[in-house]
């Protein structure tokens, strides 16, 4: 395969789970013999210093992940075509001042979890749907014991009045009353996946029509709801005595950190059962991680349900590359939308509970 087009991607240590998107788009360009270059940054890097990582390379488009051009300054002209990999909700790229900067640039593209961009007013052509991307270094080694029963991996740890006291000790006696009736809902069952329905129960706290949008989303509904989410399973499962071995940030009986993919394949290999936590309940990239190191991944949503079908690696690779050619080695871009909506079902190769009997279940197998 030959491509005129050379890539820049810029990628930061501060954030690992983006980063190994990115590692894994430069792994498919050297695969086919796509000229780019990787560069990985840290929060302190200056324009000018990135301006010297570059300089004597000749690029013709730039890929980022959860960042935009106009992040990096004036560095890249606009003739450059500059893809943004969007895959979280980022409250500096989530507005109308940057949806209008992108619809005037027609080398703006932005592919991912695009749908959040819709309400404000990004034009609908220049985004587009796109799974996250997997590093194929992630290995199953079949001679490995799996000898411990679940992981769960995750860097929300810190519980939820620490939180309050460290993130919004202002608001922390406006909330927690209303905090505390949500967290005993999600014990008994409930839960609230969007952030419309979140957003509609805390309604009856009139000190939040003051906030802005930034706030409601980021810390309402991603630090504080989607935290609650995470911490009520765990929760169940250590009332239950089960076992749950925990890696990341803020967790009091956290088994470490996970640096790099040689690391993650050799805790998961360890496993029978990858336990996975999101309040949106959507594709993610953890699950996936899990199921190409071998682990059976359990997810929630709205049933109680045994895997469909086995998950296979070489499978979900060559559907990963597919995508990626249709996409990139192309002069023009184009997604292939039934590779996308393949890749939307990956839940039918993990189990998914709805209630806690069920996850109870399939962790006592």
């Amino acid at each position: 395969m030959t491509s005129s087009n050379s890539y820049l991607i810029l990628g930061f240590k501060e954030e690992p789970v983006a980063l190994r998107s990115l590692q894994a788009l430069s792994s498919f360009f050297n695969r086919y013999s796509i000229e780019n270059k990787l560069i990985i940054l840290d929060e302190s890097c200056t324009i000018g210093q990135l301006k010297e990582l570059i300089a004597n390379f000749n690029y013709n488009r730039i890929v980022s992940c959860n960042r935009t051009r106009y992040d990096f300054s004036n560095l890249f002209f606009n003739d450059k075509k500059f893809i943004t990999l969007l895959y979280d909700y980022v409250d500096h790229i989530c507005s109308k001042q940057v949806a209008q900067y992108v619809n005037s640039n027609p080398n703006d593209i932005f592919l991912g979890y695009t749908e959040q961009l819709l309400q404000y007013g990004f034009n609908p052509k220049k985004i587009c749907e796109f799974p996250v991307l997997i590093p194929d270094s992630l290995c199953n080694n079949s001679t490995i014991v799996r000898d411990k029963s679940c992981i769960f991996v995750s860097n929300k740890g810190i519980d939820i009045n620490e939180y309050l006291d460290n993130a919004v000790p202002e608001m922390k006696e406006v909330l927690k009353p209303e905090l505390d009736k949500i967290v005993e809902e999600y014990r008994n069952g409930s839960r609230y996946t969007t952030i419309e329905s979140f957003f509609d129960r805390v309604k009856c706290i009139k000190e939040l029509g003051e906030c802005n949008d930034t706030f409601k989303i980021v810390e309402l509904f991603w630090n504080i709801n989607d935290r609650i989410y995470r911490h009520t399973v765990v929760n169940w499962l250590r009332d239950a005595g089960i076992d749950l071995d925990i890696y990341g940030r803020g967790w009091k009986d956290s088994k470490g950190l996970i640096y790099n993919d040689n690391m993650l394949s050799k805790i998961y290999g360890q496993y029978k059962y990858a336990l996975h936590l999101n309040a949106m309940e959507g594709f993610h990239q953890r699950p996936l991680e899990a199921m190409l190191c071998g682990c059976l991944a359990i997810t929630r949503g709205n049933e109680n349900k045994s895997p469909e079908d086995c998950f296979c690696k070489e499978k979900w690779l060559s559907m990963q590359d597919s995508l990626l050619i249709s996409c990139f080695a192309n002069e023009i871009m184009r997604v292939d939308t039934n590779l996308v909506r393949e890749a939307r079902e990956f839940k039918k190769y993990s189990y998914m509970f709805k209630d806690k009997e069920y996850l109870f279940e399939v962790l006592s197998q």
